[in-house]
């Protein structure tokens, strides 16, 4: 990265802070998983360490992304005055400021995985955790303690559970937020059941993902083991992000320099979910300055791509859900053997 656009970093940086009075720079390296002196370093306008080791770009591109300049999204927009992004964040302050417990519930491409990331990164009184297929109660506990800040949390997860709990409780206002719970396997809810009772009263708890609802409902009518004790937990407080208004879709047309109506009510018709949106605003604007203007022919064919698109990414969102269903009836299954086996040797006994 060349010397210029490094000090736009320092002082990118430097006015995030100044803006976020809340926030600092070791409370953004446990956010970004990485090294608070390199961070610090580069906040301070120096760009190698006192052994004279250069800092890597990698670090500057995690200031970056960590404070907004960039975004894995390659189209890179942020619509931040829309009714859901502003819905979110509200949700996010009451659950911060009540210490409330809520399951909020989405359709995939509302905004909402952007929203709650964002939120996090206005204090250092919030961490943001998503769960993988992969996520496992060990890996979920100790990203949890690294983000909390904690260089060397300790080992076992009824440990990682209590020091969670001590640093948390001993902070006011503090909010966790666990996205995209519906990969989670089944004895994963037990442990945010567990997080949600040591919580309570004492600092909040939002719990994000799709489908979450009826996943829930099903297996606490089925008796499963810590469901019907996690539904008491969450039901009370739900909050289900709607889908994006036609006001909203036509606002940002105006916003983005498309401003025939003809265009926007199109738009407007044909764009479900911000994934698709912004795909159709990057090629408007790609074209309008390229060509110097659109017509009605090149936006009825981005619309006629997207009709393809948009059936395409609802045949994979089945497939993703059935695998998905597969797994999970897998790993029922698997409990129910080895619960099975647990009683015969008992029986045996």
């Amino acid at each position: 990265m060349e010397q210029a656009r490094k000090q736009q970093v320092t002082q990118a940086l430097n006015q995030w802070l100044e803006s976020h009075t809340g926030r600092s720079v070791k409370g953004l390296a446990n956010e970004r998983l990485t090294n608070p002196g390199y961070l610090s370093n580069i906040k301070n306008g120096k760009y190698e360490t006192s052994n004279g080791t250069v800092i890597a770009d990698k670090y500057f591109y995690e200031i970056m992304e960590g404070i907004g300049l960039i975004t894995r999204n390659s189209l890179g927009f942020h619509w931040d005055y829309v009714s859901n992004f502003k819905l979110v964040q509200k949700t996010c302050n009451n659950a911060q400021r009540k210490q409330l417990r809520i399951l909020l519930e989405a359709d995939t491409g509302l905004g909402k995985t952007y929203a709650l990331s964002y939120f996090s990164k206005l204090t250092d009184r919030c961490i943001y955790v998503q769960i993988k297929r992969s996520t496992t109660e060990a890996s979920l506990l100790q990203e949890i303690c690294q983000r909390l800040g904690m260089d060397k949390p300790p080992r076992g997860n009824h440990r990682k559970m209590l020091a969670i709990r001590q640093h948390v409780t001993s902070i006011p206002n503090y909010l966790i937020i666990i996205d995209e719970q519906e990969y989670a396997r089944q004895h994963m809810f037990h442990t945010v059941k567990e997080i949600a009772d040591f919580l309570e009263g004492r600092a909040g708890l939002i719990v994000s993902g799709y489908g979450l609802r009826e996943k829930v409902k099903r297996l606490a009518n089925l008796k499963k083991n810590g469901f019907p004790q996690f539904k008491r937990r969450f039901f009370p407080n739900i909050f289900i992000l709607p889908e994006i208004s036609d006001s909203d879709k036509k606002e940002i047309c105006e916003r983005e320099g498309i401003t025939q109506l003809e265009f926007k009510n199109a738009i407007s018709a044909y764009c479900k979910d911000f994934d698709m949106l912004s795909r159709i605003i990057y090629d408007c604007k790609e074209e309008k300055l390229d060509k110097g203007k659109l017509t009605r022919e090149y936006v009825e064919s981005l619309l006629i791509d997207s009709d393809e698109l948009e059936e395409q990414r609802r045949f994979e969102e089945f497939e993703k859900n059935k695998e998905l269903k597969v797994y999970q009836e897998w790993e029922e299954f698997k409990a129910w053997k080895k619960a099975t086996r647990s009683k015969g040797i008992k029986k045996a006994a």
